[in-house]
This record gives structure tokens, sequence and C-alpha cells, in this order.
């Protein structure tokens, strides 16, 4: 594979994929694919990279445009979001990255946007050791099939910091869906509405997360919470 050419074209995000019977690990299934007649609908790219890019260019490419980037840790975990249909970006270090778009266990590839195959094997050895790297993308409102909720919940906040308040709503949503008792998630969606100008929205969102966060630093926002909604003025409870 030469440079990023793999990559330089539409990545393909959550549009399904095939899957053959039998499982691999974590219970992934043997094989999976975005289907290739729909390699042309996905709408965000990946520019050209010095030195083929790492994990962290590659992260705030996506965010940039606008789209949820997910560093992830080990094969198991690229597998597992191949296997729910997300492309992800992988690499080594500095040098040559590519598109995965599906997977064979059973031939030892990861397969990769444009028709080429990366072996597998050498993914399964030594992660960190090997500075191997890997990036899922997706719109803002998929959950990632791997998310632990504190990457998640950064990721969503990245795309709120770069001026993307509606599609991080999206994306704390969606996290509140997973995490209904994560305070982070629903402070997070109340500072996201309350930029967009929902200030309701963002009230109901912050008393939420105040009402399930049990620690002293909590309790100290939720009396500084009271003094705000008593002055109207809510503006404080976002911080």
């Amino acid at each position: 594979m030469a440079g990023l050419r793999a990559i330089v074209m539409p990545v393909v995000l959550c549009l399904g994929l095939a899957s053959c019977d039998g499982s691999g690990p974590g219970g992934v299934p043997r094989s999976a694919s975005v289907p290739e007649a729909r390699a042309g609908l996905g709408g965000w790219h990946l520019p050209l990279l010095p030195g083929g890019g790492e994990a962290h260019a590659v992260v705030q490419s996506a965010i940039a445009q606008g789209s949820l980037a997910l560093p992830l840790d080990g094969l198991s975990a690229v597998l597992a979001e191949l296997a729910a249909g997300h492309g992800v970006v992988v690499g080594k270090g500095g040098a040559d990255a590519g598109l995965a778009v599906g997977y064979d266990l059973d031939h030892d590839a990861l397969l990769m946007a444009g028709g080429d195959r990366m072996a597998l094997h050498p993914w399964k050895e030594g992660w960190a050791q090997a500075a191997r790297w890997a990036v899922a993308i997706m719109p803002p409102g998929e959950m990632p099939a791997s998310a632990e909720a504190p990457n998640y919940l950064r990721a969503a906040g990245s795309l709120r910091d770069t001026g993307y308040a509606f599609e991080a709503v999206l994306a704390y949503d969606a996290g509140v869906s997973r995490w209904p008792k994560d305070p982070e998630a629903l402070a997070g969606l109340g500072r996201c509405l309350l930029v967009l100008g929902d200030r309701q929205g963002a009230a109901q969102a912050f008393t939420a997360a105040q009402a399930v966060d049990k620690d002293a630093k909590a309790g100290q926002s939720g009396e500084r919470a009271t003094i705000a909604r008593r002055e109207g003025d809510i503006d404080a409870m976002a911080h």
C-alpha cells in the first residue's frame, strides 16, 4: 500500500455490513465488510498527511469535518468497530496508514478501501510496542461498538470545542441513552444545548446531572445551580 492512497476517498460510515456464520474473538463474525456498492455514499475524507499521518492527526481531521473520532486500543476493538459497520483508519507510527472497511479472519486479512488487503497477524503481536494505532470514524449520534464512557464523552466534547455544537448534541444524546446515570454525559449535553440557545433543555440536563452526581464537588455545584436557577441565570450551571 502506498502512503495514504487508500484513504483519500469517502469513508463508509455505519452503512451496514455483510458477515459470515461463525464468530471470532469477542464474538465478532469470522468476516465482515462494508458493501463495495455503497463505497461512494460516504461524505467524509481524510487529507494527505505528512509522513503517512498518525492517530492524533486523523482525529483532528475528522473532528474538523464534524465527525466523531474515537481512538481504539487493540485489535479486538478494531474488529468490533468493523463488524458494527464503522470505518477504521489503521496505521503504524508515522508510516503508511489506510482505511479498513472489513476483515477476514480465516484468511488473516484486513480489507482496505480500494481493494487492498493488509495481513492481520502483525496486528496481533505487541500493539503498543509496535506503535500501532487505529481510529474509528462515524457520524455523531452513532455509538461505537467498543465505546467506554470517558473516551466517548471526550470525543463528543471535542466536537463541541471545535464549534460543532449541534453534532455534539447528537453525540451526547447517544451517550446519555447508553449511560443515563453518567453526570458528565448529562452535563455535556446541557452545555451544548446552552450554546444552541435551548436554555430550558440545558437546565433540565444540568438538573439531571446534579441529581445523579453524589460526590462532594457535585454538591457544591448543586448549590451554585440552585442560586443560578433562582436568579434566572443558568449560564453558571454550565461550569
